[in-house]
This record gives structure tokens, sequence and C-alpha cells, in this order.
């Protein structure tokens, strides 16, 4: 797979939130890591949340990335509920309800497809952009009909 694919693929869907959201988590576990990243207390974890509590390990677009991933209300934030659904991701894998709201995401037209403009802008947005051949590598690699857009069944694809 090519690189430019592969740093996509990571970035948004392999390991959404950090390393700890691939493995099995117990409930108490998942709780506790909510309590530690709410700062504030009030019971959701804003994006500013998870940068300070990822200390740099994730740029924003990565940040933007697992909030859109699990924030199943479309508040912006992440509830206890939303954020244990780390524990449901299968071998690291995110559902496809996660990964249809990365898809969305990425679609910014809404035309149900990823064209390479979009394509372009997200791999900015996660800072994965690496010229325009990182986007023709990725494309070529992701778009298995050849039309030149990435459709959901296409992008669920993509190993992660």
């Amino acid at each position: 797979m090519p690189r430019s694919l592969t740093l996509l693929a990571g970035a948004a869907l392999a390991a959404l939130i950090w390393p700890a959201a691939g493995q099995a988590q117990s409930p108490g576990e998942i709780q506790a890591m909510f309590g530690q990243m709410d700062g504030d207390g009030n019971g959701e974890i804003t994006p500013a949340e998870m940068t300070t509590m990822m200390g740099g390990m994730a740029s924003p677009g990565m940040v933007r990335m697992n909030i859109i991933a699990l924030d199943a209300d479309g508040s912006g934030g992440l509830s206890e509920s939303e954020f244990s659904a780390i524990s449901q991701m299968s071998n690291g894998r995110p559902t496809e309800a996660q990964m249809k709201r990365v898809f969305d995401s990425f679609d910014t037209d809404k035309s149900a497809a990823i064209d390479r403009s979009e394509l372009t802008q997200a791999m900015q947005d996660l800072d994965q952009y690496e010229g325009e051949v990182s986007v023709d590598e990725a494309m070529t690699e992701a778009d298995l009909n050849g039309d030149d857009q990435i459709t959901f069944t296409e992008f669920q694809q993509i190993p992660g």
C-alpha cells in the first residue's frame, strides 16, 4: 500500500483516539480514562481537553477526526457513553457508524463520494499531505473502480 494511503488510513481509521483505544478496556478503565480527560468535570470531553490530554501526540486534525468518529449526537464533544464506544471497537477498528462519520466529514460536498479535492483537504487536515503525488497514490489505492472518487464502500476497504 502506498505510504500516503497508509498514513491516511492510520490517521483517520486505524487507531482512533490513542494507542490504548485499540486495546480491550474494561468499563472501569474507560470511565477512569474519561474522568481524566474531562478536565472541567462537566461530563463532556471537548477538543481542547482531548488536545491537552494527548500532550501534542496528535495534530488538531487528528483530534478533530477522533471527536467526529465518536460524537454520535453531533455536539462537538464526547459524552461518557460516546467515549465508551472505544471499547466496542473490534481489534482497534472503528465501527461502521464511526467510519461513516469520518467519511462524511471528508465528503464536504455531500455527494456520497470523496473526490480528489476532498481527499487533498482531508490529508492536509490530518497533516498527511505530502504533495499531489501522495494524493495520487492514495486515490489510486482506495478508488477500487477507477472513477476518481472514493465511495463509502471503498473507504471501508482501506486497511487500518
